[in-house]
């Protein structure tokens, strides 16, 4: 009877990850134009 709560926690940790995963992407893809743009004005002067 303890496989029933097992997998549905595994189940609940797999789609936090895999939410956290997502969000994180899409917020790298957002980003990544502003440090790619503050890195190219940074690397002139360094």
């Amino acid at each position: 009877m303890a496989a029933v709560p097992l997998a549905t926690v595994c189940g609940l940790v797999l789609l936090a990850i895999i939410v956290c995963t997502v969000l994180a992407v899409a917020g790298d893809g957002r980003r990544r134009v502003k440090y790619r743009e503050a890195y190219d004005t940074r690397r002139p002067t360094l």
